[in-house]
This record gives C-alpha cells, sequence and structure tokens, in this order.
C-alpha cells in the first residue's frame, strides 16, 4: 500500500499505525475525519511513521479527534525530524500548535509547509518564521485563515533577509494591513524575479 486515504469517516490511531506500511507508504491524506484514541494512541502512530523511508506527502484536513485533549503534535514533529523524503506537509484546520512545526528547521527536503486554519496567532507566526529562517528547501508557506495580524505578518517577512529560497507566503484571511502585505509582496516579488 503506497497510500493511506481516508475520508468522511472515523477511526482510530491504532487503526492508522496498522495501515503504515514500513517501506512503501508515499502518500497520507485524511480528509473530514473523526480520530479515536488518546496522547500515548497517538504517539503510536507517530512511532509507526518515524524515520519512513518513502513518506513523501502529508494532507490532513478537517480532522478531529474524540478525545478534546489530543493535538497532531507529536505526529507533526516526528514526520519533520525523521522523515527525509518528506516534500509536502499540510495540517488544515487540523488540532496542533505552531511549535510542534519549529522542528521544521531539522526537515532538509521540505518545499510545502501549508498550516492554514489553525487558529494561530503572532506568537505562533513568529515560531513559524522563526523556524523557516534557516532551513534551505522550504519554498511555500501557507497561513492563511489565522488570527495573525501586522506583528506576524511582519515577522515572517523579515524571515526573509536570512531565508533565500522561500518564494510564496499566503497570509489571506487573516487581519493584516495593506501596507504589511504590501511590504511582503514586494520582497516576494523582488526575489522571484531576481530568480527568472
Amino acid at each position: 500500500m503506497t497510500s493511506i486515504e481516508l475520508s468522511n469517516t472515523k477511526t482510530t490511531f491504532k487503526e492508522l499505525a496498522g495501515l503504515v506500511q514500513p517501506d512503501s507508504l508515499k502518500v497520507i491524506r485524511l480528509t473530514n475525519v473523526s480520530i479515536a484514541g488518546d496522547d500515548s494512541d497517538e504517539f503510536d502512530f507517530a512511532r509507526a511513521i518515524r524515520g519512513h523511508p518513502s513518506l513523501e506527502e502529508v494532507r490532513i484536513t478537517n480532522v478531529t479527534f474524540e478525545d478534546d485533549s489530543v493535538t497532531m503534535d507529536s505526529v507533526a514533529e516526528m514526520m519533520l525530524v525523521s522523515c527525509h523524503e518528506l516534500h509536502t506537509l499540510v495540517l488544515d484546520n487540523v488540532p496542533c500548535r505552531a511549535r510542534s512545526c519549529a522542528t521544521l528547521a531539522y526537515c532538509e527536503t521540505l518545499t510545502t509547509l501549508a498550516l492554514p486554519n489553525n487558529s494561530f496567532n503572532d506568537i505562533d507566526a513568529k515560531m513559524i518564521a522563526d523556524s523557516v529562517e534557516s532551513n534551505e528547501s522550504v519554498t511555500s508557506v501557507d497561513l492563511s485563515g489565522n488570527k495573525i495580524s501586522d506583528v506576524g505578518c511582519k515577522s515572517l517577512r523579515l524571515c526573509l533577509e536570512k531565508n533565500k529560497t522561500i518564494t510564496e507566503i499566503k497570509l489571506t484571511g487573516n487581519s493584516i494591513s495593506g501596507s504589511e502585505s504590501n511590504m511582503l509582496s514586494t520582497k516576494l516579488q523582488t526575489r522571484t524575479a531576481i530568480a527568472a
């Protein structure tokens, strides 16, 4: 099995862990899925994908947990630290904390990081900016539909002073003024023009 694709269903972390093939899994896509299990079950799923040699793409959208205290933090951290073929990570409207993505600094293959609709604020945006600042593989960051203001936008713009690979930052659906948004757009457009 090269992919785990579930939508509009219920499952458990144990079932998900059981679907992980040791060598062939390339894609995980979960959409509108309710997952049962506690923190230790989530960690068991994280361990199942730890160091996976072929996992390239993870898209988790509109996932809820039956236990309100559970987050996707361990899974995100484990993938970013140990899956050395991972190039796309999408966590859209998924209970997770921005700090779990701070391990992005250790992921040398990720090109797309999308964390829309997760209620991230300016502090979260700064954590993500700090993590991508030294990353040399990410080209696209999507933080659309969060709770980011000019302060968070500025953090992302300033991270571009050190990061030379990002060509796209999406911030639609946040509370960002036109002037701050324009400064970010100008910075990205200048970079894209130079690359061309």
